[in-house]
């Protein structure tokens, strides 16, 4: 049986509906592929967001990696993993048209979309070092902010640094990144790029390469920003 879904925009009541313009579903049956021959993991499920970041549907993998989503309104996802003990992040997709870096996924009209997702695991600890003036510096905000901010919330990473300024990044995703250390923003909304984007200007560039390294020192300090 085939379904139909339309947005429609809500603004009063006893306001009439105009359901006509409603466009078939689509589908997608995604195939996991896990990095460094690993297994699937127990309970370990996607989630697809749409282009303004809203949960469309939250998936579990099964045993064989396969998570099938039999109805889904035609539009383009970003696709997000999640499992228990590991962070995961999709580095690249492929199918019958051709590979796609990226966890981005467009879904047709009344299509049917076969996908694999080739993982990237966040394996990688990154050791560094936030000064001041010279000094180490404590107590501040450290942020690995990814390439593509808007559309890759689960790459971020954080810590606070330490009495000596020391910093450990736990867990980090192979990929491009901007390093900042902020000075009293604890309570600030650091996951909007938009609030960020000064800071990355004068942050540092980091590349975290894909292998089985664990843990990356950086050699250089990344310098402190006021707030």
């Amino acid at each position: 049986m085939s379904t139909q879904a339309s947005e429609i925009d809500l603004r009063n009541d006893g306001q009439e509906l105009d359901t006509s313009r409603g466009e078939p579903e689509g589908s997608l049956k995604l195939t996991i592929q896990m990095p460094q021959q690993e297994g699937i993991p127990k309970g370990m499920r996607i989630m697809l967001l749409d282009r303004q970041s809203r949960n469309r549907t939250f998936q579990e993998v099964d045993a064989s990696g396969q998570a099938t989503i039999p109805i889904l309104p035609a539009g383009k996802y970003s696709i997000q993993v999640y499992a228990a003990d590991k962070r995961y992040a999709v580095a690249r997709t492929f199918s019958d048209a051709g590979q796609t870096a990226g966890h981005d996924v467009e879904i047709p009209a009344g299509g049917s979309t076969a996908l694999t997702a080739v993982l990237a695991a966040g394996s990688v600890n990154v050791e560094g070092l936030a000064k001041r003036g010279g000094k180490g510096a404590s107590g501040v905000m450290v942020v690995l902010i990814p390439r593509e901010p808007s559309t890759h919330e689960e790459l971020f990473r954080r810590d606070q640094s330490d009495s000596d300024g020391s910093f450990n990044l736990i867990g980090v995703i192979p990929g491009s990144y901007t390093l900042v250390a902020i000075e009293d923003a604890w309570e600030f909304d650091w996951s909007k790029p938009a609030q960020l984007a000064r800071y990355a200007q004068r942050g540092q560039a980091v590349t975290i390469p894909e292998g089985p390294q664990t843990s990356i020192h950086l050699p250089e300090a990344v310098e402190v920003q006021p707030r």
